[in-house]
């Protein structure tokens, strides 16, 4: 009883660590600093998911990342790399300078909510072409048609253009 209570305890922490960590947005997001500019000076990020940022920086000078609106600064040593953790952000312009070279180094990180259209795939996607009924024939098979008793091969099936979406604000 103790081994299978020690296994079962065992097993849970083996899970907890996928359920305890934060969401990360798909992948590491970088942005360099050379030459006092950070590129890409305006970072699109999604809302309300918590982004890991790598700031590159290199110049041979340290350079401090800062955002009053993220509440984040980082000193980022000369020729090395830091990591700010942001968000969750709700929809919007978040801006952020290098303080050390305020008039060269600034940017923008944007968060968006993803839209339909990003979502969903166009209407020309899925409206038949020109030429084309709104159904098309699908082969039945062998053992549909047995069951149906029907020699016919071939099936309607209706194609129908999906609604478009109401946009998230």
């Amino acid at each position: 009883m103790k081994s299978l209570n020690r296994l079962a305890f065992l097993a849970s922490l083996a899970v907890f660590p996928l359920f305890s960590s934060p969401a990360f947005a798909e992948g590491d997001i970088t942005i360099v600093l050379k030459d006092h500019k950070f590129e890409p000076s305006t970072v699109e990020v999604p809302a309300g998911e918590r982004v890991k940022l790598i700031i590159d920086n290199q110049d041979p000078t340290p350079e401090e990342f800062e955002s009053h609106e993220l509440k984040r600064e980082k000193v980022i040593k000369g020729n090395g790399q830091g990591v700010v953790m942001i968000g969750p952000l709700e929809e919007g312009s978040y801006a952020f300078v290098g303080e050390f070279n305020e008039e060269t180094a600034k940017g923008v990180i944007v968060a968006k909510s993803p839209s339909a259209e990003d979502v969903l795939p166009d209407e020309s996607d899925i409206s038949p072409s020109a030429g084309e009924s709104q159904s098309s024939k699908e082969e039945m098979p062998e053992d549909l048609k047995r069951a149906l008793g029907t020699s016919d091969s071939t099936v309607p099936v209706p194609l129908q253009p999906l609604p478009n979406p109401k946009k998230v604000k």
